[in-house]
């Protein structure tokens, strides 16, 4: 196993170092890395707990932007283009609210059609499941590692387990298909030391049924061990975004037909075995790793068989909260495309998408890719 892989560079099957945005001990965002620098500047004017309702449109041409704030609605002018940046998922509904999508939902809607482009379409996302591995040495527990010197450390000096991810230690990328040869990872495993014993809301959150919840955490509780994380990559299935309604302030449908090609429930099955190889090994059996039933479902099948472990991928996987591409980039030809390659809408003028929904494939993390699309924006439009 190569233990030199770099998230950023040619390496990238392997084991590495997390790399984070971290500075001072404080998450870095590209708030504090751009907006804090420039929101003084005479051409800037920032709107918070605005709502922006659609995009102005005049001759398929972007205009300006209508947007509502403290019940009021306004309107807003642009002197050149328009940029959309509210994301995967709030980037189509403007768009849809625009009369920009799929000329038979917004015709159901009633909305006036003026380009008919798979807007909402395309919708990935990564998903991922926590196995735990129990040890007979001690490990960090929730809450309650914490202690007077590390609060102080964290205050004064910006160091210390406050100011890391919480025990998050390290990736490995694995290749899983055998058939081709390839020097791009499909899973990520995440490696943590410590087993999480409550937080109720995180898990219901991610839709999960309350018995099981309950019997997760039970499991867990007091105990050491790890949580090793499989990531999904490259998922196959994909989802949709629509409209509820007209009301801008409603939220849409979405639709992530998680799980839904079985070709990601045999990868991430595939990511399972690698960590029971894992556990197998010398240094981890010389500290008593086991796994065991985490939980009270699939009692029907056999603990460790391969109809246990579907069974659990289906169960008590996670999404990543890394929507991307419900506004594809792609050639101008492509019928699944809603930009180009500089980002512009296709049958609109002077409107361009500039977030994750434009990326054509979900990767690793989005957070760096995302950044760079922004810039590469700014570089565009400035021109």
């Amino acid at each position: 196993m190569n233990v030199s892989a770099n998230m950023m560079g040619s390496i990238r099957v392997g084991i590495c170092r997390i790399q984070t945005n971290i500075r001072g001990g404080e998450r870095l965002t590209t708030a504090k890395a751009y907006l804090n620098e420039a929101r003084g500047r005479q051409n800037l004017n920032i709107v918070t707990k605005a709502l922006v309702s659609r995009v102005l449109i005049a001759r398929r041409q972007a205009v300006g932007i209508e947007f509502i704030f403290s019940n009021v609605s306004f309107q807003v002018l642009a002197s050149n283009e328009v940029i959309l940046s509210a994301g995967s998922y709030g980037s189509p509904k403007i768009l849809f609210l625009s009369g920009i999508g799929s000329r038979e939902h917004l015709y159901n809607l009633q909305i006036p059609v003026i380009a008919d482009l798979p807007v909402g379409e395309n919708l990935q996302d990564h998903i991922s499941v926590d196995i735990r591995v129990f040890v007979n040495v001690s490990t960090m527990k929730p809450n309650s590692n914490l202690n007077r010197l590390m609060i102080d450390q964290y205050f004064y000096q910006r160091k210390g387990l406050m100011a890391s991810i919480g025990g998050s230690e390290a990736f490995l990328f694995a290749n899983t298909n055998k058939t081709r040869l390839s020097p791009y990872p499909d899973l990520q495993f995440t490696f943590t030391s410590t087993i999480a014993d409550h937080d109720h809301k995180l898990l219901r959150v991610m839709n999960k049924d309350d018995e099981l919840i309950k019997s997760w955490y039970s499991f867990g509780k007091k105990r050491d061990g790890i949580t090793i994380t499989v990531k999904l990559l490259h998922p196959k299935s994909r989802g949709h975004l629509k409209l509820n309604s007209t009301d801008p302030n409603e939220m849409p449908i979405i639709d992530p037909k998680y799980l839904s090609n079985v070709e990601d429930i045999k990868t991430l099955y595939e990511g399972i075995k690698i960590v029971k190889s894992i556990i197998k090994t010398p240094i981890m059996q010389s500290i008593g790793s086991t796994m065991e039933p985490t939980f009270k479902g699939c009692k029907e099948f056999k603990f460790d068989s391969d109809p246990y472990w579907k069974c659990y991928i289906q169960t008590f996987s996670d999404p990543g909260h890394h929507p991307v591409s419900t506004c594809k980039m792609g050639d101008f030809n492509d019928v699944r495309s809603v930009v180009d390659n500089k980002l512009r809408v296709k049958d609109v003028f002077n409107l361009r998408v500039v977030d994750a929904s434009v990326f054509p494939e979900i990767t690793d993390h989005p957070n760096a890719a995302t950044i760079m699309i922004a810039e590469r924006a700014a570089a565009l439009i400035l021109k």
